[in-house]
């Protein structure tokens, strides 16, 4: 997760199972969060075998960056929202029947288009003109069929969407409430400026205040 401090972000993971913040990482504010999991990851990897990444539960911000896809491809577990759809009342994305095997897409009228990671799969104009349910799948002119765009990632991005369509699902996401509470904490340590000029300077500082947390939650720990 981020923090923005005066000019930069901050970005914190945390182990679910301690509390404890593991990783840090900082970025220039006008960077995306993704820019950030690189870095994370690399800090993780100085851990003990028994300490490697067993999930991933991340802001959808960070699933932009090739990390989580490189996770992903290694069967770790992402556990994020995915990407939210457009609004308005027309049918959504995760209303087309995605079968990533035969690479096709199923409208809800049934029609069957072939897609190709990466890229915009258009339905046929003919096909759209004609169907019952154009109302409620476009608002595109006459002439002008429906549009899918499939991500690159689209594989997580259909496990992300039929895990949060389920009442399992949606509690793993509130795991990630943990994470929030150490950012905060953390954020209150580190206040909303930075210290330093450049950013290794404001990792530093960054994982400075991040040890200040941990031993505090240790002492909280121990005491109870």
């Amino acid at each position: 997760m981020s923090q923005t401090i005066k000019g930069f972000k901050s970005h914190l993971a945390a182990d679910v199972d301690t509390n404890l913040i593991v990783a840090c990482g900082v970025t220039p504010a006008n960077k995306p969060e993704a820019d950030a999991l690189p870095a994370i990851v690399a800090d993780l990897a100085h851990y003990a075998e028994r300490n490697e990444i067993g999930e991933l539960h991340i802001d959808r911000g960070y699933l932009a960056s090739d990390s989580v896809q490189e996770l992903h491809a290694n069967k770790i577990r992402i556990v994020s929202k995915p990407w939210r759809p457009r609004p308005g009342e027309l049918f959504a994305k995760r209303e087309f029947k995605l079968d990533l095997g035969r690479r096709t897409i199923t409208c809800p009228a049934g029609h069957v288009e072939k897609i190709q990671l990466g890229s915009v799969t258009h339905f046929p104009a003919e096909i759209c003109d004609a169907c019952p349910l154009r109302a409620q799948c476009t608002d595109a002119a006459p002439g002008r069929g429906r549009s899918i765009t499939i991500t690159d990632d689209e594989p997580l991005q259909k496990k992300l969407r039929l895990a949060i369509a389920t009442p399992i699902g949606r509690e793993r996401l509130r795991e990630r409430v943990m994470i929030e509470h150490r950012l905060a904490h953390h954020a209150r340590k580190q206040g909303d400026r930075a210290r330093y000029l450049g950013l290794r300077n404001n990792v530093f500082d960054a994982r400075r205040h991040a040890a200040t947390v941990n031993l505090e939650r240790l002492q909280f720990a121990e005491a109870a």
